[in-house]
């Protein structure tokens, strides 16, 4: 089995190079050029497996509304966007589905699962009904139209927990994987659990549980930069036998 993880790829951020450190422009048609050239090199990258799950962790969509605003009522913010609201939904719907074809080059099957950040709670909906709508007719691809804020997986001896991480953090996702999902826990050896929400890579191991914060390929918007929320941009994807876990990560640093 195969994850092409998509972690926080904020679709529709704009950035201005003068603005920000590292001197980078950024908008749609400069992500999605960079996002399908990395996305091509890692699926390169990537053996032939019988399952691929493309893993949306959330913040698909830079903005959620008309008004350039993130979605938390009360901690809403108004935030840099490259044209209107519309333009964003195609953009996310396009490189999402641009990673299914990529990920049926390798994989038999693929299941897709999106789930929601704190930039895109409405936006992530309207993308994968449209998602799922685009693939109705395909018998390798299955969408998920859950709305929950968590993923829960297996795979023969693997067991795998995702969500965005502005809430649950990933400290805590192994004893909630082991009270939620009791039954799954029993019948795995090797557990895995993703977060995205910080942009930068981290790898912790807590109470038998491989926990991980996913690398963004984003470049920083001014706020990012401004904070200095600033880390190193990839794609990656993730291989495991189903009796002996993780096998290997390739890895494309943008």
């Amino acid at each position: 089995m195969a994850i092409w993880p998509l972690a926080d790829l904020h679709m529709g951020m704009r950035a201005w190079g003068d603005e920000v450190n590292g001197g980078k422009d950024w908008d749609i048609s400069i992500a999605t050029e960079a996002y399908q050239q990395g996305l091509t090199e890692i699926t390169e990258m990537t053996p032939k497996v019988k399952k691929g799950l493309v893993l949306c962790v959330g913040d698909l969509a830079h903005a959620d509304n008309y008004f350039q605003q993130t979605s938390n009522p009360g901690t809403s913010h108004v935030v840099d966007v490259d044209g209107r609201y519309p333009k964003l939904v195609e953009a996310s719907v396009d490189i999402v589905a641009f990673t299914v074809i990529k990920a049926l080059e390798r994989a038999e099957k693929v299941e897709v699962v999106l789930l929601p950040g704190n930039h895109d709670e409405a936006t992530i909906v309207a993308v994968r009904l449209i998602l799922a709508a685009l693939f109705k007719d395909d018998k390798r691809v299955s969408v998920s139209k859950s709305p929950s804020r968590y993923y829960w997986g297996e795979w023969g001896l693997c067991m795998f927990a995702a969500t965005h991480g502005d809430k649950a953090k990933i400290r805590s996702l192994p004893g909630y994987m082991a009270q939620i999902q009791a039954e799954m826990w029993g019948r795995t050896k090797f557990r895995y659990a993703f977060t995205g929400h910080l942009h930068r890579k981290l790898v912790e191991a807590h109470a038998g549980v491989r926990v991980e914060i996913l690398p963004t390929p984003c470049a920083p918007d001014s706020y990012a930069s401004d904070y200095g929320y600033v880390a190193e941009r990839a794609f990656e994807t993730k291989v495991y036998h189903r009796d002996r876990g993780l096998r290997c990560t390739p890895n494309v640093i943008l």
